[in-house]
């Protein structure tokens, strides 16, 4: 779950992905973008009050530098880090690689809008798959969890000039083990349930958001059911 330091292109943030070796061709197509800045967010602590006593998201980021060994982060006191330059963003553009056409990359845009309407109607905070582990992780999901849009935003070190895009995301857990409901009459799908907040929460790098997520409500329990067959990332990733 990493940070990159961000390069620019028509003043818009991208991030570059990092791909084997056998694939370097696609790094110029390759990158996360972030887009739709909102204005009159100049600071972690002005974003801190789009979720007013909701968690400590200031702690949170300092969290994040923590596990990801940012030294230069990790001791900083939160006064001042909540004082840091932030940005906010309403969408962001995951480069995905095409099945079985490892010369093509698919971009998949999400939308994040906070508490925010979109365009004069509700709320639009997609979900995401997020790369949390390795591969013997979470059953068939391979390492990854759906997790629901909160925030799109850069931090940027006041002292080195290094942008860190992050985005904070309500995360879900995997239901028996990620295993698939082959039992007679059942769904032969994977189903996730929410996480109690405010442990839900989670702050990743936006590398680790690897794909638009398909999730759908089951009507009659607090859990959804995973939609692997809605794109053909989703299809060989979840099987």
């Amino acid at each position: 779950m990493g940070s990159a330091q961000a390069m620019t292109e028509n003043s818009l943030p991208y991030y570059p992905m990092h791909l084997p070796e056998d694939q370097v061709d696609l790094h110029v197509n390759a990158q996360w973008q972030l887009g739709g800045q909102v204005p009159n967010y100049f600071t972690i602590s002005d974003i801190q009050q789009q979720f007013q006593n909701d968690f400590d998201f200031t702690n949170m980021i300092l969290s994040h530098f923590n596990r990801e060994k940012i030294v230069t982060l990790a001791t900083e006191n939160l006064q001042r880090l909540a004082q840091y330059p932030a940005h906010l963003y309403q969408f962001l553009s995951i480069p995905v690689c095409r099945f079985q056409e490892p010369d093509f990359v698919d971009m998949h845009m999400v939308r994040c809008t906070g508490k925010k309407p979109f365009r004069q109607g509700p709320v639009c905070n997609d979900w995401v798959w997020v790369k949390t582990g390795n591969s013997d992780n979470y059953g068939q999901l391979q390492g990854h969890l759906p997790g629901q849009l909160k925030a799109l935003f850069i931090v940027t070190n006041p002292a080195t000039g290094v942008q860190y895009p992050l985005a904070l995301v309500t995360m879900t857990k995997v239901d028996h083990s990620g295993r698939l409901n082959q039992q007679a009459h059942g769904h032969g799908l994977v189903t996730v349930s929410p996480r109690i907040l405010p442990s839900g929460y989670w702050i990743v790098g936006i590398s680790s958001l690897v794909a638009m997520a398909h999730i759908i409500k089951d009507p009659h329990r607090d859990r959804w059911f995973v939609n692997n067959r809605i794109d053909l990332w989703s299809f060989n990733q979840i099987y």
